[in-house]
């Protein structure tokens, strides 16, 4: 399962949510200048949903990453072990 994750998680970049965002972004001004609301509040979510991607990105990018070197080692001896 971890590395299906992965190689979803690689497909994706961060710079595409950066995208969605500054996108989104100028959406609501451009919607806001004009006064249509409808559009305001519909951009307004698609930003929303924009900060959650980026959320969950960096979220599962810090997952992936072994958080020191005690538990890189501790995984690594135990794999070394032999079977009984």
């Amino acid at each position: 399962m971890k590395g299906r994750m992965a190689s979803a998680l690689a497909s994706f970049s961060s710079w595409l949510f950066i995208g969605q965002l500054a996108t989104s972004t100028g959406f609501v001004i451009y919607s806001y200048l004009l006064g249509n609301w409808v559009f305001v509040s519909s951009n307004v979510l698609l930003l929303f949903v924009g900060l959650i991607g980026q959320w969950l990105y960096w979220r599962n990018s810090r997952q992936g990453q072994p958080s020191s070197s005690a538990d890189r080692d501790a995984g690594a001896g135990s794999a070394l072990k032999a079977p009984l």
